[in-house]
């Protein structure tokens, strides 16, 4: 029995699809990419970051916070009770915020993986994915009724 790549490589791709989706949707994980080059060269702009709540926070964490309707993600460079100071790598301007602020820690980040992010978003990005699952589909119809001819 010949196992064609193509099908191979479509059923990992739904499979790691899945499991990602399920990962965000009932993990204590949320996606958010890079908008600015403030934490340069540690987080580039345009990759794609996943941050999760923790239950404390240390100097040196690179945690995520909205800042003027923005996601900003920075590094603690120091608490003092309820409140952290935090920096961009590449910034010499400092915030102040309480914990409560705070979305949560940056646990992975991709370069590769934000670039998809935001292909995605647009309307091409739909549109590809549109097409590869017609794509998928028709070769597995024709492939079903190729077989259905041999049998019969």
């Amino acid at each position: 029995m010949k196992i064609h790549i193509f099908y191979v490589f479509s059923a990992f791709f739904c499979v790691f699809l899945i499991i990602f989706t399920i990962f965000l949707l009932f993990g204590q994980f949320s996606l958010g990419v890079v908008q600015s080059s403030s934490m340069a060269p540690t987080l580039q702009k345009g990759e794609l970051i996943v941050f999760s709540a923790q239950a404390e926070y240390k100097t040196g964490d690179i945690v995520c916070y909205i800042d003027d309707s923005r996601l900003t993600a920075h590094r603690i460079t120091l608490i003092n009770d309820d409140l952290v100071i935090t920096q961009g790598d590449n910034s010499t301007t400092t915030s102040t915020l309480p914990t409560s602020k705070i979305l949560g820690k940056v646990i992975l980040n991709s370069a590769f993986l934000g670039q998809i992010f935001a292909f995605f978003q647009h309307f091409w990005g739909i549109f590809v994915i549109f097409l590869i699952i017609l794509i998928i589909f028709y070769f597995y119809k024709r492939k079903t009724t190729s077989k259905n001819r041999c049998s019969k």
